[in-house]
């Protein structure tokens, strides 16, 4: 929860600011999602986080097989989607091959 005491979005996108005479007012294509992710360790741990295409192919790397110390701990992703192809992408934190946590993402 918020301060607003509303749910948090799961990501969000920041679109560019178009100001050209003649030009549409809102072009909908994405330059960025941005999404955090939070977890809590018992024992040190190794993790890989990315963003994946539909077909499981990474296409944007965070960091992979790094590990992380027993606390908590929160990630901020970046996701450059300015030049990737439209579609269904997945943020992933996961631990050798299991996906921990996922947000998906579309980019149109």
């Amino acid at each position: 929860m918020g301060i607003t005491g509303q749910p948090r979005p799961q990501y969000y996108t920041i679109r560019p600011d178009e100001q050209v005479a003649g030009a549409p007012a809102f072009t909908p294509k994405v330059l960025k999602i941005v999404a955090e992710f939070e977890i809590r360790l018992d024992a040190p741990k190794t993790f890989t986080l990315g963003i994946f295409d539909e077909q499981g192919n990474m296409a944007q790397e965070v960091f992979v097989n790094k590990e992380f110390g027993k606390m908590g701990h929160r990630f901020s992703v970046e996701f450059e989607a300015e030049n990737v192809p439209a579609g269904k992408y997945y943020i992933r934190l996961k631990e050798g091959e299991a996906v921990l946590q996922e947000k998906m993402v579309k980019v149109e």
